[in-house]
Order: C-alpha cells, then structure tokens, then sequence
C-alpha cells in the first residue's frame, strides 16, 4: 500500500481528498491527512477505511519528520511561504513531493538535489 500523507486540510483539500479516496480501493493507496486542526482533518478522514488523521504542527520538527518518514508521497497543501521545510524534509529523507503553490526562488534551488536522487519535486509554475 502506497501511503500519501496530505498536509493542511484547508479550503483547496476537499477536492483532491475526494478525489484520491476514490481510487485508494483501485491504486491501493492509504491517505494520512495533517492539520493544526484534528477535527478539519477528522472530517475529511471520516471512517474511510483508507484514510486516518492527524494533528501536525509543522514547527514542531521531530512531529513533522517522523510524518514525513512514513510517507511514499507528501503533498503540501500548506501556504506557500511553508513548502520549504516539508520539501526539506522530503530531501533528507528521500520522499516524493507536490505542492499545488507557486515555485519559489527557495523551492528552485532544491531542485538539483531533488533531480540527483531521483525525486519529483512538483510545484506549479
């Protein structure tokens, strides 16, 4: 089972969250949803059986890196400014990132590092 971990569960989650619980079942996916907020996140989890919560504040490090450790994917649904630490994270140890937000001068510079290890750092330009 691939497990996505999804951080920030905001206005522009919903969507991609129902939308990825729709195929879980078929691409055997397992999602974790990360907020500040156990209850948002709860309440996109719902009793989905391929879908459980978690609270995560991103400043609190060993929080935020053991989340990202357990993770196949990490998708950063995190206001911009923020993108840089989960994409450091997901450099050091080795994780897939996407982030719907714009490619900051900060997220350009990682990936070099990103491409020599073979990970996709998707960011919309």
């Amino acid at each position: 089972m691939r497990n996505i971990l999804i951080i920030g569960i905001g206005k522009s989650s919903p969507q991609l969250i129902d939308y990825l619980l729709s195929r879980s079942t078929e691409e055997d996916l397992h999602l974790t949803l990360a907020d500040q907020d156990l209850d948002r996140a709860a309440l996109f989890a719902g009793d989905h059986p391929r879908a459980s919560n978690m609270v995560l504040d991103i400043a609190q490090e060993l929080q935020r890196q053991t989340a990202v450790k357990k993770a196949d994917l990490v998708i950063s649904m995190l206001p911009a400014d923020y993108h840089i630490t989960i994409a450091q994270d997901c450099l050091q140890f080795g994780k897939n990132l996407v982030t719907p937000s714009y490619v900051s001068d900060k997220m350009k510079n990682l990936d070099e590092e990103a491409r020599k290890k073979g990970l996709v750092f998707l960011n919309e330009v």
